[in-house]
């Protein structure tokens, strides 16, 4: 049986610098479940501005082995200080549900401002 130990929010490489001084980049939103049917939906972002959502999957998928992952969405986050925009979807992968992906940012970031900008 897996554990499913993987943190709800993961912000891989993200320097304090980057995130005062403000940047975007994609992200994606996965439910990993494990051999007993738990799961659980997490979101994932890299600052290594990556263009395409399916390298992100792709480190979840790494990451995660060996938990079954699907892919529920993604789209950009902005950060600048303390406030975290999230838009846009994937092009591989579709919108993810943005209310619910806030939520998670919320908790995660209790302090931070997090919007939901539709262009």
């Amino acid at each position: 049986m897996n554990a499913i130990v993987f943190p709800e929010v993961t912000l891989e490489g993200w320097s304090q610098k980057e995130i005062e001084w403000g940047f975007a980049c994609s992200y994606v939103v996965a439910r990993l479940v494990d051999d007993t049917g738990a799961n659980k939906i997490v979101f994932f972002a890299h600052a290594d501005h990556q263009p395409y959502h399916r390298y992100g999957f792709q480190r979840v998928k790494d990451i995660a082995a060996p938990l079954k992952v699907q892919c529920l969405g993604g789209g950009t986050i902005s950060v600048h200080g303390e406030r975290y925009s999230l838009f846009g979807s994937s092009g591989d992968f579709g919108t993810d549900n943005k209310k619910q992906t806030a939520q998670m940012l919320r908790r995660a970031f209790p302090d931070c401002v997090v919007t939901i900008d539709e262009f």
